[in-house]
């Protein structure tokens, strides 16, 4: 009876044993299935063509790299995607050049990577006797949004044309783009500064619209310049730069690559950006893609587009740049 006691005990100890390995063994397992951290990114770009740039990425959501999480926001409306910025809402951030340099003097604690396109806005006209800047003395000129880039950039082309912006021209302002298609369509306003897709739309229901200037050209020319300004800026929180930046360098890399997508694919860029949202009939977006200047390049191979650039806002209109002069720490070194 004792022998047969000292078995049960010897099996029933066996068993606990076993249970505790096994329970062991679960666990381990368990912690092996258990899912990766990820890290959450969102980026931050305005309807519109910076949108337009990287909408393969917003359509398609590709697996950039193991473990990140990208989440995509299109902003309408100036106001909102700077106070976005300001707030520090978005990781990364596609902006209006200007935008760069006042979060970064206001300390928002970004960096600029690069740009996502070179000017993109035109002079038009209905009057067939405009053909330069200077014919377009005495006239009244329309533009969006005071103070914001189609102003700044046509004013100080126009002063190095010797023409005074306060004087020797009357420049009228709409709040938002689209006000602005509708008066030149209807003939209301003769002579504006637009944007492309709009100019785009405005010669498919205006075909006799006369293309004065490109800016961008007109720059190129001031400023001895191969590209022209930079319209729009990606910046890059300075933390995840730091601690993140295989993954920035990744993103950006795909940036590249949807902005040459976007230009070698255009009829299919235009039906993606009407399916997530951006503002635009899908055959104006692919037409307005032959002059948009969509072009992808890092801010170390631009810096000195970038300083021209922010030099000349300054000297017009130092709060566009939030007060003070810009110098290369605003760059991303990689």
């Amino acid at each position: 009876m004792k022998k047969l006691n000292k078995f049960l005990s010897l099996g029933l100890m066996v068993l606990f044993s076993l249970s505790i390995l096994v329970g062991c063994n679960t666990s381990k397992k368990e912690e092996a299935k258990a899912p990766e951290e990820k890290t959450s990114i969102e980026i931050v770009v305005p309807d519109g063509l910076p949108a337009i740039s990287i909408v393969k990425m917003i359509k398609e959501k590709p697996e950039i790299m193991k473990g990140l999480d990208i989440n995509y926001s299109i902003v309408k409306g100036s106001d909102a995607l700077v106070s976005k910025v300001l707030k520090g809402e978005g990781d990364i951030c596609i902006v209006p050049s200007n935008v760069a340099a006042i979060a970064y003097n206001k300390e928002a604690k970004y960096k600029l990577a690069g740009t996502v396109g070179f000017g993109s806005l035109y002079v038009i006209s209905s009057d067939d006797s405009v053909n330069s800047l200077e014919d377009l003395k005495g006239k009244d000129v329309y533009n969006v949004g005071q103070g914001l880039t189609p102003d700044l950039i046509f004013k100080i082309l126009l002063q190095n044309d010797g023409i005074n912006p306060e004087k020797d021209l009357t420049l009228s302002y709409v709040n938002a783009a689209s006000e602005l298609a509708p008066l030149f369509i209807e003939g209301k306003a003769k002579y504006a500064v637009v944007p492309e897709p709009m100019l785009t739309q405005i010669m498919t229901k205006k075909p006799e619209t006369k293309i004065v200037a490109s800016l961008n050209e007109q720059w190129k020319k001031m400023s001895d310049s191969k590209m022209g300004y930079p319209q729009s800026s990606v910046i890059v929180k300075e933390d995840l730069a730091k601690n993140n930046s295989e993954a920035v360098q990744k993103i950006l890399k795909e940036i590249d690559n949807s902005t040459k997508w976007a230009n070698e694919n255009k009829e299919e860029a235009g039906a993606f950006a009407e399916e997530v949202g951006i503002t635009g009939k899908k055959e104006i977006i692919a037409k307005s893609l032959e002059r948009a200047n969509l072009n992808y390049v890092s801010a170390l191979d631009s810096e000195s587009e970038y300083i021209k650039y922010y030099d000349k806002i300054y000297s017009l209109e130092p709060k566009a740049i939030g007060g003070k002069k810009v110098n290369e720490e605003i760059f991303l070194q990689k």
